[in-house]
Protein backbone atom coordinates (compact mmCIF):
# COMPACT_ATOMS: atom_id res chain seq x y z
CA UNK A 1 0.00 0.00 0.00
CA UNK A 2 1.37 3.60 -0.74
CA UNK A 3 0.48 6.38 0.63
CA UNK A 4 1.25 9.81 -0.84
CA UNK A 5 1.59 13.27 1.14
CA UNK A 6 1.31 16.37 0.28
CA UNK A 7 4.64 18.73 1.12
CA UNK A 8 4.39 22.34 2.28
CA UNK A 9 7.81 24.63 1.52
CA UNK A 10 8.31 27.02 4.59
CA UNK A 11 10.69 29.59 4.17
CA UNK A 12 11.50 29.58 7.97
CA UNK A 13 15.39 28.32 7.14
CA UNK A 14 15.52 31.60 4.70
CA UNK A 15 14.16 34.12 7.05
CA UNK A 16 16.56 32.63 10.11
CA UNK A 17 19.29 33.04 8.15
CA UNK A 18 18.33 36.98 7.10
CA UNK A 19 17.99 37.98 10.40
CA UNK A 20 21.48 36.86 11.49
CA UNK A 21 23.07 38.46 8.82
CA UNK A 22 20.54 41.57 9.16
CA UNK A 23 21.89 41.92 13.58
CA UNK A 24 25.94 41.35 12.26
CA UNK A 25 24.94 44.35 9.72
CA UNK A 26 23.93 46.64 12.49
CA UNK A 27 26.79 45.51 15.16
CA UNK A 28 29.23 46.68 12.78
CA UNK A 29 27.31 50.07 11.62
CA UNK A 30 26.98 50.83 15.27
CA UNK A 31 30.91 50.16 16.28
CA UNK A 32 31.57 52.16 13.31
CA UNK A 33 29.71 55.31 14.77
CA UNK A 34 30.81 54.99 18.34
CA UNK A 35 34.71 54.85 17.35
CA UNK A 36 34.66 58.16 15.07
CA UNK A 37 32.42 61.18 15.40
CA UNK A 38 32.53 63.20 12.03
CA UNK A 39 31.90 66.82 12.64
CA UNK A 40 28.50 68.53 12.55
CA UNK A 41 27.13 68.91 8.94
CA UNK A 42 26.11 72.02 7.10
CA UNK A 43 22.86 72.70 6.69
CA UNK A 44 21.76 71.55 3.42
CA UNK A 45 20.09 74.26 1.01
CA UNK A 46 17.56 71.82 -0.36
CA UNK A 47 16.46 67.79 0.49
CA UNK A 48 17.87 65.32 -1.56
CA UNK A 49 15.62 64.99 -4.61
CA UNK A 50 13.80 61.72 -5.45
CA UNK A 51 14.05 60.51 -2.16
CA UNK A 52 11.49 57.63 -1.19
CA UNK A 53 10.86 55.32 2.01
CA UNK A 54 10.83 51.92 0.78
CA UNK A 55 7.32 49.98 1.53
CA UNK A 56 7.55 48.11 4.79
CA UNK A 57 7.72 44.08 3.67
CA UNK A 58 5.97 41.47 5.74
CA UNK A 59 7.47 39.76 8.58
CA UNK A 60 6.37 36.04 7.39
CA UNK A 61 4.99 34.53 4.62
CA UNK A 62 2.40 32.24 4.40
CA UNK A 63 3.06 28.88 3.13
CA UNK A 64 2.76 27.41 -0.14
CA UNK A 65 1.30 24.18 -0.94
CA UNK A 66 3.63 22.12 -3.44
CA UNK A 67 0.70 19.88 -5.37
CA UNK A 68 0.31 16.00 -4.57
CA UNK A 69 1.25 14.19 -7.24
CA UNK A 70 2.10 10.38 -8.16
CA UNK A 71 4.24 8.66 -11.49
CA UNK A 72 2.20 7.40 -13.67
CA UNK A 73 4.11 4.34 -14.77
CA UNK A 74 2.22 2.01 -16.84
CA UNK A 75 -1.28 2.35 -15.29
CA UNK A 76 -3.94 2.77 -18.05
CA UNK A 77 -7.19 2.47 -15.66
CA UNK A 78 -7.75 3.67 -12.00
CA UNK A 79 -10.45 3.70 -9.35
CA UNK A 80 -10.66 6.99 -7.16
CA UNK A 81 -12.25 7.71 -4.68
CA UNK A 82 -12.73 11.42 -3.19
CA UNK A 83 -13.58 11.84 0.24
CA UNK A 84 -13.93 14.97 2.58
CA UNK A 85 -16.98 17.14 2.58
CA UNK A 86 -15.95 20.38 0.24
CA UNK A 87 -16.85 24.06 -0.16
CA UNK A 88 -15.63 23.36 -3.91
CA UNK A 89 -14.27 21.02 -5.76
CA UNK A 90 -12.90 20.62 -9.02
CA UNK A 91 -11.55 17.73 -10.96
CA UNK A 92 -10.67 17.45 -14.34
CA UNK A 93 -8.32 15.22 -16.67
CA UNK A 94 -5.88 16.89 -18.57
CA UNK A 95 -2.31 15.73 -20.37
CA UNK A 96 0.07 15.48 -17.53
CA UNK A 97 3.07 14.00 -19.14
CA UNK A 98 4.53 11.32 -16.73
CA UNK A 99 2.58 12.53 -13.78
CA UNK A 100 -0.89 10.68 -12.70
CA UNK A 101 -2.48 13.22 -10.91
CA UNK A 102 -2.19 16.34 -9.16
CA UNK A 103 -3.97 17.95 -6.10
CA UNK A 104 -3.76 21.14 -5.15
CA UNK A 105 -5.76 22.32 -1.78
CA UNK A 106 -7.50 25.52 -1.43
CA UNK A 107 -6.63 25.90 1.64
CA UNK A 108 -2.70 26.00 2.70
CA UNK A 109 -2.87 24.46 5.94
CA UNK A 110 -4.77 21.25 4.63
CA UNK A 111 -2.95 18.40 3.72
CA UNK A 112 -4.42 15.96 1.14
CA UNK A 113 -3.73 12.52 1.66
CA UNK A 114 -3.77 9.36 -1.03
CA UNK A 115 -3.66 5.81 -0.39
CA UNK A 116 -3.30 3.13 -2.88
CA UNK A 117 -4.80 0.35 -2.42
CA UNK A 118 -5.52 -2.60 -5.26
CA UNK A 119 -6.93 -1.57 -8.42
CA UNK A 120 -7.97 2.23 -7.19
CA UNK A 121 -6.67 4.82 -4.84
CA UNK A 122 -8.50 6.85 -1.80
CA UNK A 123 -7.99 10.54 -1.67
CA UNK A 124 -8.45 12.57 0.90
CA UNK A 125 -9.18 16.21 1.51
CA UNK A 126 -8.57 16.90 4.40
CA UNK A 127 -7.41 13.80 6.59
CA UNK A 128 -9.45 14.93 10.78
CA UNK A 129 -11.15 17.60 9.45
CA UNK A 130 -15.18 18.11 9.49
CA UNK A 131 -14.92 20.14 5.84
CA UNK A 132 -12.40 22.07 4.21
CA UNK A 133 -12.28 24.92 1.15
CA UNK A 134 -11.42 22.04 -0.98
CA UNK A 135 -9.15 21.15 -3.97
CA UNK A 136 -8.37 21.44 -7.54
CA UNK A 137 -7.99 17.50 -8.91
CA UNK A 138 -5.99 16.93 -12.43
CA UNK A 139 -6.11 13.35 -13.64
CA UNK A 140 -4.14 12.01 -16.26
CA UNK A 141 -6.32 11.85 -19.46
CA UNK A 142 -4.56 8.97 -20.77
CA UNK A 143 -5.74 6.98 -18.06
CA UNK A 144 -9.56 5.43 -17.75
CA UNK A 145 -10.68 7.03 -14.47
CA UNK A 146 -13.85 5.66 -12.37
CA UNK A 147 -14.69 8.16 -9.64
CA UNK A 148 -16.73 8.45 -6.82
CA UNK A 149 -17.16 11.68 -4.69
CA UNK A 150 -18.22 10.27 -1.58
CA UNK A 151 -18.69 13.28 0.94
CA UNK A 152 -20.26 15.79 -1.26
CA UNK A 153 -19.64 19.54 -2.41
CA UNK A 154 -21.05 22.80 -1.73
CA UNK A 155 -20.00 23.59 -5.34
CA UNK A 156 -18.72 20.50 -7.92
CA UNK A 157 -17.58 20.83 -11.17
CA UNK A 158 -16.21 17.76 -13.07
CA UNK A 159 -14.59 18.54 -17.11
CA UNK A 160 -13.58 15.69 -18.73
CA UNK A 161 -13.20 17.47 -22.29
CA UNK A 162 -9.61 16.40 -22.52
CA UNK A 163 -10.92 12.81 -21.95
CA UNK A 164 -10.31 9.66 -19.86
CA UNK A 165 -13.90 9.53 -17.78
CA UNK A 166 -15.08 5.79 -17.88
CA UNK A 167 -17.87 6.43 -15.04
CA UNK A 168 -18.71 8.61 -11.84
CA UNK A 169 -20.59 8.54 -9.32
CA UNK A 170 -21.70 11.40 -6.92
CA UNK A 171 -22.84 9.68 -3.55
CA UNK A 172 -22.24 13.43 -1.29
CA UNK A 173 -24.73 16.03 -0.90
CA UNK A 174 -24.07 18.97 -3.89
CA UNK A 175 -25.81 21.73 -3.96
CA UNK A 176 -24.75 22.86 -7.43
CA UNK A 177 -22.89 20.42 -9.56
CA UNK A 178 -21.73 21.23 -13.28
CA UNK A 179 -20.60 18.45 -15.69
CA UNK A 180 -18.53 18.88 -18.69
CA UNK A 181 -18.52 15.74 -20.80
CA UNK A 182 -16.49 14.53 -23.84
CA UNK A 183 -18.14 12.25 -26.28
CA UNK A 184 -17.10 8.91 -25.12
CA UNK A 185 -16.21 5.45 -26.26
CA UNK A 186 -19.17 3.50 -26.24
CA UNK A 187 -21.49 4.02 -23.24
CA UNK A 188 -20.48 5.75 -19.63
CA UNK A 189 -22.30 5.62 -16.69
CA UNK A 190 -23.13 8.02 -14.22
CA UNK A 191 -24.52 7.71 -11.05
CA UNK A 192 -26.32 10.07 -8.57
CA UNK A 193 -27.10 8.69 -5.25
CA UNK A 194 -26.76 11.55 -2.90
CA UNK A 195 -28.86 14.54 -2.53
CA UNK A 196 -28.47 17.23 -5.54
CA UNK A 197 -29.89 20.91 -5.65
CA UNK A 198 -28.67 21.72 -9.03
CA UNK A 199 -26.81 19.84 -11.97
CA UNK A 200 -25.57 21.34 -15.60
CA UNK A 201 -24.84 18.37 -17.92
CA UNK A 202 -22.66 19.93 -21.00
CA UNK A 203 -21.94 17.43 -23.31
CA UNK A 204 -19.85 17.38 -26.91
CA UNK A 205 -21.86 17.61 -29.95
CA UNK A 206 -23.45 14.36 -30.48
CA UNK A 207 -22.66 12.97 -26.85
CA UNK A 208 -26.16 12.23 -25.77
CA UNK A 209 -27.67 11.50 -22.46
CA UNK A 210 -30.62 9.33 -20.41
CA UNK A 211 -31.77 10.14 -17.29
CA UNK A 212 -33.39 7.59 -14.85
CA UNK A 213 -34.80 9.73 -12.69
CA UNK A 214 -35.99 7.22 -9.67
CA UNK A 215 -37.43 9.68 -7.27
CA UNK A 216 -38.41 12.44 -10.02
CA UNK A 217 -37.06 15.79 -10.26
CA UNK A 218 -38.67 19.65 -9.34
CA UNK A 219 -37.19 20.09 -13.16
CA UNK A 220 -35.81 18.91 -15.86
CA UNK A 221 -34.02 20.17 -19.33
CA UNK A 222 -33.21 17.72 -22.01
CA UNK A 223 -33.35 18.08 -25.84
CA UNK A 224 -34.17 21.65 -25.55
CA UNK A 225 -38.13 21.16 -23.46
CA UNK A 226 -38.50 22.06 -19.71
CA UNK A 227 -40.54 20.15 -18.01
CA UNK A 228 -41.48 20.69 -13.82
CA UNK A 229 -42.13 18.31 -11.24
CA UNK A 230 -41.19 15.06 -12.87
CA UNK A 231 -42.76 11.67 -11.00
CA UNK A 232 -40.42 9.10 -9.63
CA UNK A 233 -39.34 6.62 -12.10
CA UNK A 234 -39.12 9.10 -15.45
CA UNK A 235 -36.88 8.27 -17.88
CA UNK A 236 -35.88 10.98 -19.99
CA UNK A 237 -33.66 11.07 -22.87
CA UNK A 238 -31.86 12.96 -26.08
CA UNK A 239 -33.41 12.00 -29.37
CA UNK A 240 -31.00 9.45 -30.89
CA UNK A 241 -30.17 7.82 -27.75
CA UNK A 242 -30.75 4.68 -27.89
CA UNK A 243 -28.54 4.38 -31.71
CA UNK A 244 -25.90 6.72 -30.35
CA UNK A 245 -22.47 4.88 -30.28
CA UNK A 246 -20.77 7.38 -27.36
CA UNK A 247 -23.41 8.05 -25.09
CA UNK A 248 -24.15 9.09 -20.78
CA UNK A 249 -26.80 6.91 -19.08
CA UNK A 250 -27.19 8.59 -15.77
CA UNK A 251 -29.46 7.26 -13.03
CA UNK A 252 -30.81 9.64 -9.68
CA UNK A 253 -31.75 7.26 -7.00
CA UNK A 254 -32.60 10.49 -4.72
CA UNK A 255 -34.52 13.26 -5.64
CA UNK A 256 -33.41 15.99 -7.58
CA UNK A 257 -34.38 19.58 -7.40
CA UNK A 258 -33.13 20.68 -11.38
CA UNK A 259 -31.26 18.84 -13.65
CA UNK A 260 -30.33 20.63 -17.16
CA UNK A 261 -28.97 18.56 -20.11
CA UNK A 262 -27.24 20.87 -23.11
CA UNK A 263 -24.51 20.73 -25.91
CA UNK A 264 -21.27 22.49 -25.49
CA UNK A 265 -20.76 25.55 -27.13
CA UNK A 266 -16.88 26.96 -28.00
CA UNK A 267 -17.28 29.72 -25.11
CA UNK A 268 -18.01 27.50 -22.54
Amino acid sequence: MLIYEQQIRRPWRLLGFTAVIVSLTVGVILGQTEAYQPPAPRPAATAQAGGSVPAPQPSGAIPTPAPLTAPLGTIKQRRLEVTGAATALRIRTADLGEALFSVTAFDPSAVPQVVDAAGGSLLTLAPGAVVTAGAEVVLNSTVAWTLKVTDGANELDVDSRAGGLAGLEIAGAVSRGVLHLAKPQGTVKLAVTGTLGELIVRTEKDALVRMRLDEGAGSATINGAARRDIKAGATLRDTGWAAATGKYDARFTAQVKSVLVERLTSDR
